[in-house]
């Protein structure tokens, strides 16, 4: 667990740093790609950037998922995760020669949809095995602890380095950390489990009723973290500075952090789930909350509310995941949570597109957030009644 704490620690702060403002890199690069082009306007051209990089990003997951699944089990977790570091620090590398050939963004959201498969289904199985099902809740908080202590400053220091250094520095970072990491996964001793993931099985699960109830809570945990993290190109929006966007990040973060610990000691003691249906019902209204800020001091209390509010209704609800995942079939079912996620994010950023296209509507996705939220509150333990 040590191992596995520590190689999600260092990706997160890597992951943290370099790719913090990567949705207002895409924006801005939006005029260099279309050059002027097609009678799109800066803002539109910047919206559609975003939107195609995400969705080339999530066509790449959705297809190459099984495949992909299916090498992991045949050359072993340990290595192809090693490939997914390997491929990760060329897609910086790429993301770095984009700054002045912007086409280039295309075959990086080609590569990132292959190493995001190549590593998320099998980080996923490895926690969910190496955690004990009792105390699942303090397993997940610890990690949120520290995944949130890394949170705290890197914002901050991810504005910092982009107003004084420029973008290319950022994405150096992302490529020597990712490196660095390598240290990290080749220490670990990782048993590959034999079930192969395959799309008939999928298939007949999303027959189930209690595994749609299940995909309907991936999807909307999926939109509710999609439009959170499209949420600072908003504040730069407003705020017309990334340093801001940062330290504001941060302020929201701190407070956060040292509640999560209290929860994760008492998350696994808890009989009922209604803490869990209430923090939902409340996390929702902070989304509504957000079509109405327009301040400094408006978007820093909406973020520090929304940071404590969902440190608890994330942490319950994957440790309910997680605990559905343990299993023999651990890694086809982390498998087939890439595969609805993706397919729910081909969707979403379709239509965002054509939003943006069309009118500005940011306050649109506000309400979205807010219905994914109440969409993950579906998710069922194996044992709960429905």
């Amino acid at each position: 667990m040590k191992l596995v704490y520590l190689m999600r620690v260092l990706r997160d702060l890597v992951n943290k740093i370099a790719y913090f403002f990567f949705p207002i890199y895409l924006f801005t690069s939006g005029d260099a790609v279309f050059n002027h082009k097609f009678g799109l306007t800066t803002i539109q051209a910047g919206m559609v950037l975003i939107a195609l990089y995400y969705l080339v990003y999530k066509i790449i997951m959705l297809f190459s998922a099984i495949p992909l699944g299916k090498m992991a089990i045949k050359i072993g977790y340990q290595r192809t995760i090693i490939w997914a570091y390997i491929i990760n620090s060329l897609y910086f590398l790429v993301l770095f020669f984009s700054l002045k050939f912007p086409y280039l963004i295309f075959l990086a959201a080609i590569m990132d949809g292959v190493q995001a498969n190549m590593f998320w289904p099998i980080y996923k199985t490895i926690l969910t095995k190496s955690a004990h099902k009792a105390k699942m809740g303090g397993d997940l908080g610890l990690l949120r602890f520290l995944l949130q202590l890394v949170a705290v400053v890197s914002p901050a220091i991810a504005g910092l380095i982009s107003l004084k250094l420029g973008f290319e520095v950022l994405f150096l970072v992302g490529l020597i950390g990712t490196l660095s990491g390598l240290v990290v996964v080749m220490m670990m001793e990782l048993h590959t489990d034999k079930v192969m993931p395959r799309w008939s099985e999928f298939v007949n699960w999303m027959k189930e009723k209690r595994y749609q109830k299940l995909a309907l809570s991936i999807s909307g945990r999926y939109i509710s973290d999609t439009v959170i993290y499209l949420w600072p190109l908003y504040v730069f929006f407003l705020l017309e500075e990334t340093s801001k966007v940062g330290f504001l990040y941060t302020l929201s973060l701190f407070l956060a952090m040292i509640v999560t610990m209290f929860i994760s000691f008492v998350i696994d003691k808890l009989k009922t789930r209604k803490a869990f249906d209430v923090s939902g019902g409340l996390l929702s209204l902070t989304w509504l909350a957000r079509t109405q800020v327009g301040s400094v001091l408006g978007i820093a209390l909406v973020d520090t509310v929304n940071q404590l509010i969902s440190n608890f209704h994330w942490l319950y609800y994957d440790m309910i995941l997680f605990r559905r995942g343990k299993g023999k079939k651990a890694h086809s079912y982390f498998v087939y949570y890439e595969i609805i996620a993706a397919a729910v994010g081909t969707v979403f950023w379709l239509a965002f597109m054509g939003i943006f296209l069309v009118m500005d509507q940011w306050h649109g996705l506000f309400v979205l957030g807010a219905i994914g939220v109440l969409m993950s509150l579906l998710v069922r333990d194996k044992h709960e009644a429905e």
